[in-house]
């Protein structure tokens, strides 16, 4: 089904039941260009969403486009075309309006059956040209309104950041939220998060919340003041970085070691796949405290170190640690190889590494016996043509 977006609930019920006591005004659902279905009483409504081309030069730039509603209509079949709801790029329908303009025409198309009572699409009219003509995913029912008693609006929509953690940075590109830059509007380390940023201080001297020097004398007394982190545009932009990791990972292919990951990690901002969306950080709140990231990461940090404090003397945990530890031991001692982390253990005695090198030694003694085998056989077929050419030679028969 599609996804309610808006709801009206009266918060106040006593004992109110949000299934039966909540009204949904909108929903999400269908083909891009016409997802949004508004469901009053009184009225009926169909949106529509198109992109202006060309575009703004600058992004998150406010264009207005002033409308109004043509007073005639026209009918279904007087070759009326109907243009796809989909783009070729799989956005929502391309609609040629200049820059310059800032008023255009909308004409509603009638149904040809129903004399007129519906509205099964509209046409975009810049000056007298029709530059777009589309259908309604469902036909608009007209009752006896007039056409003059419809209302049009072109509402901009600039685009707003997911409020899910996860899905921020899973549309930028960010590996996970553990990463080492997991915030999307910024390249701070989350070692960072809990510390005083210098955007911070400066908020706060100027609230009077604190005395003492300011930035530009480089002395912040007692407190302790990060630099603030740069943001996520110019060569920091989630595509720049990803285009960085790609060629320093040679498309995930180069195996780094953990010093070299965590300095490409760094590099990159954290960003190891192409971003999905790439957002505007003005669009971005910014969280430039990271309160919420920080203060998450330091209660599970203090809860870790509690329970870790808790387990430390317990018979139970003792005795699973002990269990882990002998596990471990019997995987190590079945490698055909010493572990990296065993290598300097002289106690250490593997079970299978005698009987790999046993078993390399009897591969290796077995393709010496099959290389003198092959010699043989090589010798045995050169004896026998020699032996044929003698015979035809004293035969008196020409081996030609």
């Amino acid at each position: 089904g599609n996804d309610i977006t808006t709801s009206i609930r009266l918060l106040n019920r006593k004992k109110g039941n949000s299934m039966k006591h909540t009204y949904p005004i909108s929903t999400v659902g269908g083909p891009v260009c016409e997802c949004l279905t508004v469901m009053t009483p009184s009225q009926e409504c169909r949106s529509l969403m198109f992109l202006p081309i060309p575009p703004n030069a600058v992004v998150c730039e406010n264009r207005a486009i002033a409308v109004d509603l043509l007073p005639d209509v026209i009918v279904e079949d007087n070759g009326v075309v109907f243009m796809d709801d989909v783009s070729a790029s799989g956005g929502p329908p391309e609609v040629p309006i200049p820059l310059i303009v800032v008023k255009i025409g909308i004409r509603l198309v009638v149904g040809k059956d129903d004399h007129q009572s519906t509205a099964v699409g509209v046409q975009f009219v810049v000056g007298t040209e029709v530059v777009h003509t589309q259908r309604f995913r469902s036909p608009l029912r007209l009752y006896d309104d007039k056409v003059s008693d419809i209302t049009v609006r072109i509402q901009q929509v600039i685009g707003i950041p997911a409020n899910d953690g996860k899905q921020q940075v899973l549309l930028a590109g960010i590996s996970n939220n553990s990463c080492l830059c997991p915030c999307p509007a910024c390249t701070c380390p989350k070692g960072d998060f809990s510390k005083l940023s210098q955007r911070l201080w400066k908020l706060m001297l100027k609230r009077g919340l604190v005395e003492g020097p300011t930035q530009e004398d480089g002395d912040y007394g007692d407190y302790c003041v990060t630099e603030d982190a740069p943001l996520r545009v110019g060569e920091m932009a989630v595509d720049k970085c990803a285009e960085r990791y790609k060629k320093r990972t040679l498309n995930g292919h180069l195996q780094l070691t953990a010093s070299e990951q965590r300095a490409t990690n760094l590099e990159s901002a954290s960003v190891s796949n192409p971003p999905l969306l790439i957002e505007n950080s003005k669009k971005h709140s910014g969280e430039p405290l990271h309160e919420s990231s920080g203060l998450i990461n330091t209660f599970y940090d203090r809860i870790r170190d509690r329970i870790r404090g808790y387990e430390t003397d317990d018979d139970f945990m003792v005795r699973m640690r002990e269990a882990k530890d002998e596990v471990k031991d019997m995987l190590d001692r079945l490698e055909i190889s010493v572990p990296k982390h065993r290598k300097k253990d002289q106690q250490f005695e593997s079970i299978m590494i005698p009987i790999h090198n046993s078993s390399k030694e009897l591969r290796s003694g077995m393709g010496d016996v099959l290389k003198k085998i092959k010699a043989k056989k090589r010798l045995m077929r050169s004896g026998r043509s020699a032996r044929s050419m003698r015979i035809l030679q004293i035969m008196g028969i020409s081996s030609n």
